[in-house]
């Protein structure tokens, strides 16, 4: 799993390989980038750039001007909202007297 970043309004206009490349070229002058794992795909139908931060290892992929990701979050939300079935059950409960057992460890 990795953290999608959309960088909305970014004034990149059609040139958004360019950009792509350009903030690849800033994370990895400031070693914000895990050796190996930065790669711009900028031929793709949404160009991202996709790394690992170097200290923590959490992946992302940053995208431009895409606003897809966004808007579809926001109809997910209104959809859950409007048919609460839709959202998934809640994880089973623990057995019982399994926190008090828990707490009394030490």
């Amino acid at each position: 799993s990795d953290i999608d970043v959309v960088v909305v309004g970014s004034g990149a206009g059609r040139d958004v390989p360019a950009a792509l490349r350009a903030v690849a070229a800033q994370l990895e002058r400031r070693g914000l980038v895990r050796p190996g794992t930065l790669t711009v795909i900028a031929k793709a139908r949404v160009p991202i750039v996709k790394f690992e931060m170097a200290g923590s290892g959490v992946a992302f992929d940053v995208s431009f001007d895409v606003s897809n990701g966004p808007r579809a979050a926001r109809h997910v939300s209104r959809l859950l909202r409007a048919w609460p079935p839709l959202r998934p059950p809640p994880p089973p409960a623990p057995p019982r007297g399994f926190r008090f057992r828990w707490c009394r460890r030490g």
